[in-house]
Order: C-alpha cells, then structure tokens, then sequence
C-alpha cells in the first residue's frame, strides 16, 4: 500500500502571499522542519526573514494524494507550481517541481487537464486562490499569454450561464468603474475586435431596463469636437440600411419627446 502525500503551500501569516509549494508524507513533522533549515535557499532565507520578525510561514495543505505510487504526486506539484506562477505568486521554489524539477510533457499536461476538467473547486480553495492573487500584479508577459488563452477558448453554454447569472444585478462599484475607464482611455481596438464585438451583439435584444440606464447616462453629455469629427469620417460616404434609417428616425423622435418633456417640467417647476 502507497504512501499518502500532501501537496501543501507555505504563505506570508499576515497578507496571505503564497511562497513556496512542496510536497511531503510527513506533514505535520514537515511544519517544524521548515522553521530550523540549515541550507541557503531562497525559501529558507524567506523563512528566515520572517522569524528575524517574530513570525512563521503558514503550512496549509492543497492536495491529498492517498496510496501514492511515488510518481503521481510529480505532476500534481508541478500543476500547481506552474499555475501559482501564472497566477502571479512570487514562489521561492528553485524549480518547477518533482524529481530533478523536470518540465511537463504534453502528454503529462493532457492527463492533467482532463482529471481536472469538470471539477467544482470548493469556496475554500477560491477563497486561497483569491487571497494568492490580491494585491499580486502580474508581468506583461503573463497578461499577454492569459490574454491569448482566453482569446482562442470555447466556454461551454453552462459556464456562460453560470457567469450570467453570478453578473446578473451586480453593482459595480465606482471606483471600480473609474479604473476601467482609466485602463480604456485612449484605447484603439484592432479591427478584430470590434468584428467580434459586433458578432457577439448582433441579433442580442437589450432590456427595456438596460436602454433606459444607457438613455439616462448619455442624456446632456456633449461630445467633443474630436469625437464629433472623428464619428463623421467614419460616417463619411457609408450607406445605411431602410431597417437602420427607420431604428434612427425612431431614436430620434423618442429624444424629442424626452426633451419636450423635459421642458415642461422644467417650467412646471418654476
């Protein structure tokens, strides 16, 4: 019969950053070990450091791999190596895991993806995974590799449904909003991007509510003259559709009943 092996994370006691992920059959000796190690490592200095402080690393386990076959705990410590460093975590680890630190195969990573395809994570190991990544800024490379991932994936119709649903009435806070608008300023899409950004809205029928918040948040705003400028060079010499002429009459003649409205409230105020 195997052994069984914990696959387990050592972090900052006071913001929670993960440092180091290693793998051990002795988990609650392999807490004390940490703290008196003689070698010259980045963990052990990280560790050092932090008794110099009066504090200790926190040792909480990821995985429980029971009867262990002495191989198949390689590649769960690379997996969770190689995503903590997606992720952003500055990890003390001098390889990326297992044996002789030996890189993933493709076939090793297919076998990987396939046992964690379909699996729930607890709201435990969400709670870890977020607390890993707060405050963690993540390299240009790393934006550009998520980037390209996320780019050529096909979520399947139930993890979009779910998404919907958690986004469905959530408020985005203000200060949220004023970063999105700071990260989009000055922002030029490629022209692929804004074909698929037009495919993904065609034939989508908005809400009542949703055309209400937009009327109301465009309602009195001026647009510069640049932007004035730069909507009639796109404009210029394009051929609208009866359909599209006919949406934009209608438009039109629902903003001069708003405004006449508002006129006469307006008057009827004062």
């Amino acid at each position: 019969m195997g052994l069984t092996v914990h696959i387990y994370t050592l972090a900052h006691p006071i913001t929670g950053e993960i440092r180091y992920v290693g793998k051990t059959c002795r988990y609650e000796k392999r807490k004390t070990e940490h703290l008196y190690e003689g070698n010259r490592t980045r963990k052990s200095n990280w560790i050092k450091s932090l008794r110099n402080l009066g504090l200790k690393p926190v040792m909480e386990p990821l995985e429980i791999i029971e009867n262990s076959n002495d191989e198949d705990w390689q590649d769960v410590e690379r997996f969770w190596i190689e995503n903590l460093r997606f992720l952003g975590c500055n990890l003390t680890n001098l390889d990326s895991g297992g044996r002789r630190g030996k890189c993933q195969s493709e076939e090793t990573r297919r076998k990987i993806g396939n046992a964690h395809k379909g699996r729930v994570r607890s709201l435990e190991s969400r709670r870890k995974q977020g607390l890993a990544r707060r405050g963690v800024a993540r390299s240009a490379i790393a934006n550009i590799n998520h980037a390209a991932a996320m780019r050529n994936s096909v979520k399947a119709k139930e993890h979009l449904a779910r998404m919907c649903a958690g986004n469905r009435n959530r408020i985005t806070p203000d200060h949220v909003k004023a970063k999105i608008s700071e990260a989009n300023k000055g922002k030029v899409r490629t022209l692929e991007m804004r074909m698929h950004l037009s495919a993904m809205k065609t034939g989508v029928k908005r809400s009542a509510e949703s055309i209400r918040k937009q009327s109301l948040s465009l309602l009195g705003r001026k647009h510069s003259a640049e932007h004035v400028a730069k909507r009639a060079a796109f404009h210029k010499g394009r051929k609208r559709s009866p359909e599209t002429c006919a949406r934009i009459a209608e438009a039109a003649r629902r903003t001069a009943t708003r405004k006449a409205l508002l006129r006469q409230l307006e008057s009827g105020s004062t």
